[in-house]
């Protein structure tokens, strides 16, 4: 799965963005922004009505989950991104953090079960953006000398007693921090945008071999 978000997740997503949006801007843990200190506990299913699915603004759309972000890797969600495996259509969740990545199964789209957490290459970051091509993940952070972090998705199909802590499968050090980064999978090239390198236009990437991208 590479922009085609499937529906499962779609829902899901849209019920932790909205989370995402409160814990993002406006509770905001003391000392990593302006906003006040709240708590961020899970919740469940909530449907929409009038306009609200439990406390959270909707329209049309019913709240299904929304994970305890404090038990799920900490930090301030900032992004969220999906793959379906292409062996058995299994859904998964790529959830960034301030301080990492956060993976969930979405077998049960009202239970999403937290696989693991892959820290940041180093410290926490005012952003952190995650695409996928193929089977792989790439991760881009706003902190100084975090690379892109590519993951093998394919692992997650392996977890047997989650949660775990996962490291990369491979670094890319042609750039220190990114703010974003797009790919095109018909032509299996990617760009990440903001980044220290290229006078800040974009770094383009060669996908032909998704484990180990190089500068294009």
């Amino acid at each position: 799965m590479g922009t085609k978000i499937p529906f499962a997740v779609r829902l899901f997503s849209l019920g932790l963005l909205l989370a995402l949006f409160v814990a993002v801007v406006g509770a905001q843990p003391a000392g990593e922004g302006d906003g006040p200190a709240l708590a961020n506990p899970g919740v469940g299913l909530a449907d929409c009505v009038n306009g609200l699915a439990g406390v959270y603004p909707c329209q049309n759309v019913d709240l299904l989950a929304q994970p305890d972000l404090a038990a799920t890797g900490g930090g301030i969600g900032k992004d969220i991104w999906g793959w379906t495996d292409p062996l058995d259509g299994a859904e998964y969740v790529i959830m960034t953090r301030s301080n990492g990545t956060s993976f969930f199964d979405l077998s049960d789209p009202t239970a999403p079960v937290y696989l693991g957490n892959m820290p940041s290459t180093i410290g926490s970051s005012t952003w952190r953006d995650a695409k996928v091509f193929e089977n792989y993940a790439y991760i881009v952070a706003d902190a100084l000398v975090h690379g892109i972090q590519v993951f093998d998705l394919t692992r997650l199909r392996d977890v047997t007693s989650p949660p775990v802590t996962f490291t990369p499968d491979f670094l890319y050090e042609g750039i220190d921090n990114a703010h974003n980064i797009v790919i095109n999978e018909d032509s299996g090239f990617a760009y990440a945008v903001g980044t220290d390198t290229c006078n800040g236009g974009l770094h383009m990437l060669d996908l032909s071999n998704p484990a180990e991208p190089v500068f294009a």
